[in-house]
């Protein structure tokens, strides 16, 4: 996994820098066009235009019975039926095209996650630095943090052995990517953080294991050791309806760009 995230995470830095400066949405409608277009032959592949048009039909069809027999409660509440079942089986239509496409994206929208969906640090902002440990027995084990000028570690090591954890609290001092160094019983759990207001790559977690990387892969996983994962506190980017919002605009933007694209493309939703 981590081959895959290396090479997106080249791939996905060196496409958004020009756009580091603009607003967000600006590199979002990029990245959207970029997605429509390669998700365009994928559904053209797997869709079945047959079993999507009979779908519609259908559910056409039911739509103008309600329109045509609304005095009816029988007819009335037998169309509102066949439509649900119809919407049903037009959206089954697509579970072929949105597993493959997923498998494909997932990975790739996790790193784009990684630029737009966290805010800050910001010079003077303070944050939580938090390492995981294995087992430890709940005696507290011998741990060091140094961070380079730009961060401060302003508080000492706080254990607490319930949850195997310790935490400290740091303060942004001046823009940048920093490396803080973390050593526990002799053996290095590094942890990168980045201060800026732009859309800057963030990392909230380096954990270990393959979920963790699909999940987190701003980071090379953390070699074997005391220490299972390390997390920072960034503070989300807003939702609506739990949704993010970086997520919204991308939705959005793609309606329109793939009915633009369906014609050029030969595909019939």
């Amino acid at each position: 996994m981590e081959a895959v995230n290396a090479l997106l995470r080249r791939v996905v830095d060196a496409s958004l820098a020009p756009f580091m400066d603009m607003p967000s949405w600006v590199g979002i409608a990029v990245v959207t066009l970029v997605v429509t277009l390669v998700a365009m032959p994928v559904i053209k592949w797997t869709l079945n235009p047959a079993w999507s048009d009979r779908m519609k039909s259908r559910l056409y069809a039911a739509i103008f019975e309600l329109r045509l027999f609304n005095d009816s409660l029988r007819a009335t509440f037998r169309a509102l039926f066949d439509m649900l079942r119809w919407t049903a089986g037009y959206l089954g239509v697509w579970t072929m095209p949105i597993l493959i496409l997923g498998v494909f994206m997932f990975p790739l929208f996790a790193h784009l996650h990684a630029h737009w969906g966290y805010k800050g640090l910001v010079p003077g902002e303070e944050t939580v630095l938090t390492a995981h440990l294995a087992e430890t027995g709940g005696a507290k084990p011998d741990v060091t943090l140094s961070a380079p000028d730009g961060v401060t570690v302003e508080t000492p090591s706080l254990w607490i052995a319930s949850r195997g954890e310790l935490l400290w609290r740091l303060r942004a001092d001046a823009p940048g990517q920093y490396q803080l160094a973390l050593e526990v019983d002799g053996q290095r759990a590094d942890k990168t953080v980045t201060v800026a207001t732009g859309s800057e790559r963030r990392s909230p977690a380096r954990p270990r294991g393959f979920l963790g990387q699909l999940l987190y892969p701003s980071e090379p996983p953390l070699p074997a050791g005391p220490v299972e994962e390390v997390s920072l506190e960034y503070e989300e980017t807003s939702t609506f309806l739990l949704v993010l919002t970086w997520c919204w605009i991308l939705i959005l933007l793609s309606i329109p760009i793939a009915f633009a694209l369906k014609k050029p493309f030969g595909v019939e939703f």
